[in-house]
Formats: structure tokens, sequence, C-alpha cells
């Protein structure tokens, strides 16, 4: 038994944010927060919070699928509400009435660790349709005078419905870990006047290492190579950062997707996003190999490698789950 990736979903506030606004609101000279991040423009909630962006990414991930899901699986830093649970929430404007419903809070690396925990409870479980969301409301939350945090973080939210299938044949390799002696370096309290904080030197350190040692984890476990993938899918923090990272990996610029140049970074909904959009657009296609890598809060880092497969039947993308250590 496998997990079809049955659809994908994603939502983006209308309200659009360019570097100009931020930069004059922050003394900064024209393109300094370009020629810094990479990026040209953010997405902020305006009228949207965590929970409707969610629902709304949801609902373009579920479809026309009219079979039960029995597990939800969510994910934000970013909500007001301690309980209940986002999953619980959205299961109810739904109407939804899930086996499991549950939140997890990983940070960045939110969404791989919600995946990969979704995927094991549907086989663990005998589950037949599980839903897996990321929504982030991360503008709320930053020191508008700090512009080491202010400069980066957009918000929306991205999901995807798996469902259970028999007689798959493809491949998944996965990498996770978490060094909590680190974990100050990236930090959000709890409260709604709470601020973000980031030591931007060692989180900068952290996901350099990490992304570069996991992704070539992941390769030598599955006897692969960089030409053997046809697109990485990273978390999109900061444009330095995936550069830095890629001068030691290697992959060819036109094979990684990444939403970083206009939505920022989307934390744990940065990967959902993209693959939501790389699925819409025909980007990835039959049998494509994707590598997922995510690192953040924790500090965590998550790498996933799948093999995507479209069957014409049911236009639904095949993942086997086989991990290592999780």
């Amino acid at each position: 038994m496998g997990t079809i990736i049955a659809g994908t979903g994603s939502y983006l506030p209308s309200r659009v944010v360019p570097n100009c606004e931020l930069e004059k609101e922050l003394g900064l000279p024209e393109n300094w927060i370009f020629r810094r991040t990479g990026i040209i423009e953010r997405r902020y909630a305006d009228q949207e919070t965590v929970l409707s962006m969610a629902i709304e990414a949801s609902v373009r991930a579920i479809g026309e699928e009219t079979g039960d899901i029995g597990l939800v699986v969510a994910h934000s830093s970013t909500r007001r509400r301690a309980f209940p649970s986002m999953a619980n929430e959205v299961s109810g404007v739904l109407g939804i009435k899930p086996k499991i419903a549950f939140d997890i809070a990983s940070g960045c690396v939110g969404f791989l660790q919600g995946f990969l925990t979704a995927t094991s409870y549907m086989e663990r479980f005998k589950i037949d349709l599980g839903l897996v969301v990321a929504s982030e409301e991360l503008s709320r939350y930053v020191d508008t005078s700090d512009r080491d945090t202010s400069i980066l973080f957009g918000d929306g939210a991205g999901a995807v419905l798996l469902k259970k299938c028999r007689g798959t044949d493809v491949l998944l390799e996965s990498d996770s870990g978490t060094e909590g002696a680190l974990g100050d370096s990236l930090s959000l309290e709890v409260g709604t006047e709470a601020k973000m904080r980031m030591n931007g030197g060692e989180v900068y350190k952290f996901a350099v290492r990490t992304l570069v040692d996991s992704v070539r984890r992941v390769l030598e476990r599955s006897v692969m190579t960089v030409n053997d993938v046809d697109a990485l899918v990273p978390h999109q923090s900061n444009g330095r950062i995936l550069q830095a990272a890629n001068k030691h990996l290697g992959f060819p610029e036109e094979r990684i997707l990444s939403d970083l140049a206009y939505l920022g970074n989307t934390g744990s909904a940065s990967i959902p996003i993209t693959l939501d959009r790389a699925n819409r657009q025909g980007i990835i296609a039959q049998e494509d190999t994707l590598l997922f890598v995510s690192y953040g809060a924790g500090m965590s880092w998550s790498t996933v490698l799948t093999e995507w497969i479209s069957r014409k039947e049911d236009h639904s993308c095949i993942l086997k789950t086989a991990f290592q250590g999780y």
C-alpha cells in the first residue's frame, strides 16, 4: 500500500507588500532588501486569518473528493488560540469528522514533519484519506523596526490531500533531525503582542550546513546524484541561504522550484504553496524525482525524496512511504 497525493491546494492573501514600502519604513536604500534576500515582494494577510487561509487551501486540495477524511494534521507557528486545535477547527468548518485530528508545532519544518506523520498514521491506523495543511500569518509577529526579520516574512497557506492506493512502486527516502541546543536562535513567545526573535548568523550557518548534509545523506542512501533529481523544492527562507547551500550541492537553477521572490518566507507553508503551483501549472511531470528540504526553528530539518507519478485514469500523484528512523 502506498499513499496518493490526491490533491494540492494553496491560498495567498491579496495584499502585496513590495520592497519599496519596507525600505521606506526602515530607512533603507533602494534594492537593499533584494540584494540581501532575493525577495521582491511578499503577501500580508489583511482580512484573512491563519484559520481562514488554512480552510481555503484545504478546500482546494480536497477538490471533488467525496470520501471520508479520517485524519487531519495541521501546522502553524502563528495561531492565536491554544485550543481547540487548528485541525479541529478546519474539520468543523469543512464538515469533516476525522478519526484523528491534531496540530504539530515545528516551525518551518512543520509541513514536512506533518506529511511524514500523516503517512505513518494512515498506514498504522488504516486510514484511507488524510489532510495535511500548513498556514502562517508571520507578518503579525515581526518587529517592524528589526530589518533582519521584518523584510523576510510573508503570509499564506498550503495543503495536500493524501489517499491510500494499492500497487504503487515509488521511491521515498527521508532524513530528519534536531539540534535543540540552538533553539533560541529563532523563537517566538506566546502572546498576541509577541515578536519574532532571530539570530541571523546562527540561523544562516545552521541552515546551510544541515541543508547540504541532509540532502547528501538522502541521495547517498538512495544511490542517486543531483543529476537524478528533476526538481528541488526547498523551504524558501532567504535567497542567500539557498545560493550558499547550492554552491556545495550543484543543482541547476532551472531545477530549483521557488516562490521566494514574490512571496517571501511563508514559513511552514512555503513548500506546499510551491508544490501546488508546480502541480497546477504542469511543471512536474510523470515519474519526476522531487526532493523536498526544510529547516528552521528548533533548530530542526527534514528532507524527503519522492518519485512523482501521474496516473491518467485518476489524475493523481503517488508516493510509496518508506521512511528510515521515523
